[in-house]
């Protein structure tokens, strides 16, 4: 029998890459110099870092905050460059920041065979993400991918975010499991692997973004550089 019933896993940042720092800060600098303005990448991405984490601090645990974050941050780079745009024109440079990024996005590489040969041996699969059900679920369809989950649940939609709990302790209650039958794998140190403070298997999808850590730090039971990594590890604790 084994001891694994239930992959938990995050989405963005985990199954699919959707951005990184240089990547985003790149996008900002093109954007830009596409509407007149002479700006450099290395200023862009050092104001861009900065606005980014200090909106990260400030939202940190805040199921409320997507949809609105790059809005903010692009908002604050603007000002601090010294940029003439009207607010209206932000909200346009936030839509076309949206659609490059949203170009850019990819399932890590062995992701649906992953998912494939978890589903064959019966485990029960499921995201648990700190974001908006809609975007979750349009990048599953997207890429041809939800059907290996038994269930979605998204902070916006339930009310908190991972580093909350509650989130991890409802799919639990959904499918009647106890901790150490779960795996949980995300690539967030400060949201994902609060699942060990409830006893859930841990581990760090480490190939993930380079996202700040701003809340408190939890230190996994494993790390992964990539996707098939994980198999092993689910198989190591079956054997337990």
């Amino acid at each position: 029998m084994k001891m694994i019933k239930c992959i938990m896993f995050d989405f963005g940042g985990t199954l699919m890459f959707f951005t990184d720092r240089a990547l985003a800060a790149k996008v900002y600098t093109k954007l830009l110099r596409k509407r007149g303005f002479d700006v450099s990448y290395k200023n862009v991405k050092k104001l861009r870092d900065e606005e980014a984490t200090k909106n990260l601090r400030r939202t940190y645990g805040d199921p409320s905050r997507h949809g609105g974050h790059d809005t903010t941050v692009i908002k604050n780079v603007v000002v601090r460059l010294g940029l003439k745009i009207s607010t209206k024109d932000i909200g346009k440079l936030r839509k076309d920041f949206d659609k490059e990024m949203c170009k850019r996005f990819h399932l890590y590489p062995g992701t649906i065979p992953v998912l494939k040969c978890l589903k064959k041996r019966g485990y029960i699969i499921v995201i648990l993400s700190n974001g908006t059900m809609s975007w979750v679920k349009k990048d599953l369809r997207r890429f041809k991918i939800k059907k290996y989950f038994d269930l979605i649940i998204t902070s916006q939609e339930f009310g908190s975010e991972k580093s909350d709990l509650h989130m991890f302790r409802d799919a639990m209650k959904k499918f009647k499991l106890k901790p150490k039958e779960c795996v949980m794998i995300g690539d967030r140190l400060d949201e994902d692997t609060h699942a060990k403070r409830l006893g859930i298997w841990t581990v760090h999808a480490a190939y993930g973004p380079d996202i700040p850590i701003v809340g408190r730090y939890v230190k996994p039971d494993f790390r992964i550089k990539s996707v098939p990594e994980l198999l092993r590890i689910i198989e190591k604790l079956d054997k337990k």
